[in-house]
């Protein structure tokens, strides 16, 4: 989220069959894998981030 604060954790949830569902109109096979990026090049920044707790449910 751009707008999210700076130096404080914030928690995200998402739906990720429903997700699965809607992009691609088929059920999910169910989570195989789980990837994390972020870009701030374009910028000529260095970002950070830190990721804890990842609960698949």
């Amino acid at each position: 989220m751009a707008d999210a604060p700076t130096g404080v954790w914030f928690a995200e949830t998402v739906d990720l069959k429903a997700d699965y569902q809607r992009a691609f109109g088929t059920p999910s096979p169910g989570v195989m894998y789980i990837a994390v990026s972020g870009d701030s090049d374009a910028l000529g920044l260095i970002s950070k981030g830190m990721i804890r707790n990842i609960v698949l449910e």
